[in-house]
């Protein structure tokens, strides 16, 4: 007998008509996400499921769950998943690790550079005809030469690492355990403790998963280590930086400006943040490339298939 397959969101069309060679498959194939309720239902039918960072799985769903057996989930980052209660209830949970190191890298230099020559500022001012002499009114900050602070150096961190190298950074990092010699050699990379590499860095990128140890551990206190000068990006996890001392923090000029791809209740933006001045603002697009999201995509579908079939 198939087993019977969740999708939380649209797929494309040669991963869904893999999955049904094999499985009963209960798709999804609207832009918008399922309402809770259907979600729910969907749930309670299925063996296994394919979602993404905006299904949560609650160990008060599982409860009403007597058939599911495995959760593969697009991305990297498992907090949307209360991995306690899938234990507990025998579900097997699968994610899709390594195949967003390259892009996340991308998009964390992309609002690295966005922020520090103030793009998004500059295209609003031409647009506006606001251009009125030849030298541009708008001075950036130099990031050639600069140093920067990497805080989480997993995969991701150490491709953001390589792109700082091309930029002629001097790079440090900080992260639980500390790299062997050799591999922080071979990127240039300075284990630094936090609180100093948060006061001598020019820009701090976060990048560390999210788990309660990293619940806003950059808040007002780590802020204010920062030079004025400094600023920050987060292509981590909204639930690691504390969006009010942030938007303290840029209010006040006490750092020149900032980057998110992430927040704390995605899709919902802090309505400070919206004001908050000097801050790009981006909708999680860290993986988000046609030939990522749909490696993601299969990686998560073959995690369902491998489980159910070998």
């Amino acid at each position: 007998m198939q087993p019977t397959i969740a999708i939380a969101f649209k797929i494309p069309e040669d991963i869904l008509s893999g999955l049904r060679t094999w499985a009963h498959v209960v798709e999804h194939q609207d832009a918008t996400a399922l309402p809770a309720s259907q979600w729910q239902t969907r749930l309670n039918q299925a063996d296994g499921v394919l979602i993404s960072v905006f299904n949560p799985v609650s160990a008060d769903q599982l409860t009403h769950t007597a058939a599911l057996r495995m959760i593969s989930s697009v991305g990297v980052g498992l907090n949307h998943i209360d991995l306690k209660a899938c234990q507990e209830a025998k579900v097997h949970v699968a994610n899709t690790p390594g195949v967003i190191n390259h892009p996340t890298a991308d998009h964390a230099f992309a609002l690295l550079l966005g922020a520090s020559r103030n793009v998004v500022g500059a295209d609003r001012l031409v647009r506006a005809g606001q251009w009125t002499q030849p030298i541009a009114p708008m001075m950036g900050m130099d990031v050639h030469h600069r140093r920067i602070g990497i805080v989480g150096f997993g995969g991701v961190g150490q491709q953001i690492a390589r792109r700082a190298i091309g930029f002629d950074m001097r790079v440090h990092y900080h992260q639980r355990h500390r790299l062997p010699t050799a591999q922080e050699q071979a990127l240039q990379a300075t284990y630094t403790p936090l609180s100093e590499l948060l006061q001598i860095s020019d820009f701090v990128v976060l990048q560390v998963p999210y788990n309660p140890s990293t619940h806003h551990m950059i808040g007002a206190r780590e802020l204010a280590l920062m030079p004025k000068h400094a600023m920050l990006v987060n292509t981590a996890r909204g639930g690691v930086l504390d969006e009010d001392a942030l938007a303290d923090a840029l209010e006040q000029g006490r750092i020149a400006g900032a980057a998110l791809d992430v927040f704390e209740n995605e899709p919902h933006i802090n309505p400070r943040l919206l004001q908050a001045p000097n801050l790009l603002l981006t909708p999680h697009l860290g993986s988000a490339t046609a030939a990522t999201r749909h490696e993601m995509i299969s990686m998560a579908a073959n995690h369902l298939h491998q489980f159910f079939n070998e």
